[in-house]
């Protein structure tokens, strides 16, 4: 029997503009243009990979073509609207340039162009992937985009708006989307796990929407992931299995490492996770970010540069309360090159030598690591006079 299952990004595509994610600074001007009657004949919209600027396409479609409209608030339930959420809408038409990106296609979107549209009020061209267009194929599409008929409006939508001929640029409507920052997926993820019936940890779903890098549908796609794997109820462990990360309590235990100078237990925890089959260039970036997270801490504790839940944000802050500025900063910088003496050869070497230099600033001679090794000594001393004070008191 087949299965009805849509996967989380499918099933929770936005339907509104009010639905995007993180993108208000699009939807609001788009749905004023569409109020206003005022929508421009072709866009562009750039940004990273899942985003929003197709379902965003989309929806200015519905905005343009619902029963009720031209509104801003498409219905979501008349026949052109559902017939444009399906894809199946003969007026709106989406083109990968990727695979139609030649002349000869453009020149048969161009004679098509000029009929009027069969059902639509107006009729739609959303061309994704349109840096993938060659050259003569923008060139055949110049003066159609410069004039088209009143009847048509194009999006051509892009991760690489640098490969988009000025002319064409020029000629459109520019909006960039942008990552979407960490609070706001995390709170679109909750609200996916509440109407999913889903059982998220806080650990689990910071790790889920690190994972998606700030792309809503690379996010949905890693809980996806993680629930074919656990089922509903889903914890860190869990995520960081699924996805080859390292898990808090490791990387909690790598930066207390650090900071206690333990090189026999940092390499014993290297080993511990290479023989448990964590990618040790994972491990390395993994550290990097957590030591990154610490050191912001640590440098600017009263400013929220993380936008991490709570629950992290304590965690993390016990941490980075146990090491200097100076230590944090070199152990993220030796970590760093690491990581890129890994891709070139030896990966667990790079790695070891970087940890241990962290551990023992005093092994090092340049300046952070004497900055390091102050630092530490000045740690040490304080924590004897507290322990004298309180053996006194």
């Amino acid at each position: 029997m087949a299965s009805d299952h849509r996967s989380l990004y499918r099933a929770h595509r936005p339907q509104t503009f009010a639905d995007v994610v993180g993108q208000r600074h699009i939807t609001e001007t788009l749905s004023h243009a569409v109020a206003a009657d005022r929508a421009h004949h072709a866009y562009l919209f750039t940004g990273p990979r899942g985003t929003g600027k197709t379902s965003t396409a989309r929806i200015l479609a519905k905005a343009l073509n619902c029963a009720d409209g031209p509104t801003a608030t498409p219905c979501g339930v008349c026949q052109p609207c559902a017939d444009i959420a399906q894809g199946a809408h003969v007026d709106v038409v989406e083109i990968d340039a990727a695979s139609h990106g030649g002349v000869d296609d453009v020149r048969d979107l161009r004679d098509r162009v000029a009929l009027a549209p069969a059902q639509a009020r107006t009729k739609v061209y959303i061309v994704d992937e349109c840096h993938m267009l060659s050259t003569a194929g923008w060139n055949a599409f110049l003066r159609t985009v410069e004039e088209p008929p009143g009847h048509v409006l194009f999006v051509f939508a892009t991760t690489e708006p640098h490969k988009v001929l000025d002319t064409i640029t020029s000629r459109t409507q520019r909006f960039d989307f942008r990552r979407v920052n960490t609070a706001t997926l995390a709170a679109h993820v909750d609200e996916i796990a509440a109407v999913e019936s889903l059982t998220l940890d806080p650990v689990a779903r910071d790790l889920v929407v690190r994972a998606g890098d700030g792309s809503v549908r690379d996010t949905l796609s890693v809980l996806d992931q993680v629930r074919a794997f656990v089922g509903d109820d889903i914890g860190g462990e869990a995520v960081a299995e699924v996805l080859g990360t390292v898990g808090a309590d490791e990387l909690a235990e790598l930066a207390e490492g650090i900071a206690a100078g333990d090189v026999a237990g940092l390499c014993a925890l290297v080993g511990r996770l290479a023989d448990a089959g964590v990618d040790l260039r994972q491990l390395a970036g993994d550290a990097v970010e957590h030591l990154r997270r610490l050191l912001l801490l640590r440098a600017a504790p009263d400013t929220d540069l993380l936008e991490l839940g709570a629950d992290t944000t304590a965690q993390l802050r016990r941490q980075a309360s146990g090491m200097a500025t100076a230590e944090l900063l070199r152990a993220t910088e030796l970590l760093a090159e690491a990581q890129a003496a890994m891709r070139r050869g030896n990966i667990r070497l790079p790695l070891e030598i970087a940890l241990i230099k962290a551990a023992q600033p005093e092994s090092a001679g340049d300046p952070g690591a004497l900055a390091a090794r102050v630092e530490r000594l000045e740690r040490g001393e304080a924590d004897a006079g507290r322990r004298v004070a309180g053996d006194t008191a």
